[in-house]
């Protein structure tokens, strides 16, 4: 539908072409959409039931209310509107990592805390970039972050949920030569 028509015939040639495909393409994107919000949905009652659970023991309940921090951050209400369909396929595979972390984080909270460090100095870094973002920095460095955003979530999976598998091969050393790339950007 994107697409610039100017006159009544331009309209009927483009919707003519496009519309052996348009409800394929269609009944894909409400599946995608759909497999998030079931994804949603588990990841969310997990964490809040065990959060009720664990609400006396401090470091799985701390981790738990990080992972529901991620979990409203990664999929906030306007996401479809945040994200185009590219990014909203694999939110399903990021939400699923969270769930699976929620889990893990009150079965063994010390092992769970020493995975959070492997991520933690990326966060910091990412955080450090978001706020560093202006008015006046380039298209291409939002865009550069934005990337880095996603890349992170592709490590979570690497760290925490390697059933999932990556999309990526990603790194920690991939991770810092993206951090150095966006550096010398403006």
């Amino acid at each position: 539908f994107e697409k610039d028509l100017r006159t009544k015939t331009d309209f009927d040639t483009h919707a003519a072409k496009i519309r052996p495909q348009l409800y394929a393409k269609t009944q894909k994107r409400l599946n995608t959409i759909l497999a998030v919000g079931r994804e949603y949905e588990a990841c969310f009652s997990l964490v809040q039931k065990l959060s009720l659970q664990y609400q006396k023991k401090p470091a799985s309940f701390e981790m738990l209310t990080l992972l529901f921090s991620e979990l409203k951050n990664l999929t906030p209400p306007n996401f479809l509107e945040l994200y185009t369909m590219e990014r909203v396929e694999p939110l399903p595979r990021y939400l699923a990592c969270i769930r699976i972390r929620a889990q893990r984080a009150v079965d063994n909270p010390v092992k769970e805390g020493q995975k959070a460090l492997l991520i933690a100095p990326f966060t910091h870094k990412l955080n450090t970039l978001l706020s560093s973002l202006s008015e006046r920095s380039s298209k291409e460095k939002a865009m550069a972050v934005e990337s880095f955003y996603w890349l992170l979530e592709e490590y979570k999976i690497s760290v925490f949920a390697q059933e999932i598998k990556t999309l990526v091969k990603i790194s920690p050393k991939k991770l810092d030569k993206e951090l150095i790339t966006i550096s010398t950007m403006i």
